[in-house]
């Protein structure tokens, strides 16, 4: 995929590769996610909401075996592993944390992206 997402960052904003989007219904509230290369760390990805561009979890780490170049990983793989890494975030904070975390960057932050690539 030669797509990139805008994300958020302490010093503004900046675009990274993006891999996969998909869609999640939490709660009633449907909200876009997208895996992309983490800046920090070429090597790992993560997962981010994408309207806001507003990181959610390492993916990476949570879910690909150690010494596995998660950049090889295929399309199903990148979608599986945002998925569980998202399912991941709601199981150790809870649901209403992370609903509210999402529902507040929604309404505070502007939107950086708007067509999702999916």
């Amino acid at each position: 995929m030669s797509q990139s997402i805008t994300l958020a960052t302490a010093d503004g904003v900046c675009s990274a590769p993006l891999f996969v989007t998909f869609d999640e219904q939490i709660q009633g509230t449907s909200y876009t996610f997208g895996v992309h290369r983490n800046l920090t760390c070429g090597m790992h990805h993560k997962l981010s909401e994408f309207s806001t561009g507003m990181g959610i979890a390492e993916v990476s780490e949570l879910f690909v075996a150690p010494g596995q170049e998660t950049p090889g990983a295929s399309y199903d793989d990148l979608l599986l592993y945002g998925r569980q890494a998202l399912q991941s975030v709601i199981q150790k904070h809870g649901m209403e944390t992370v609903v509210d975390i999402l529902t507040r960057n929604k309404e505070l932050r502007p939107v950086l992206n708007t067509a999702t690539v999916q």
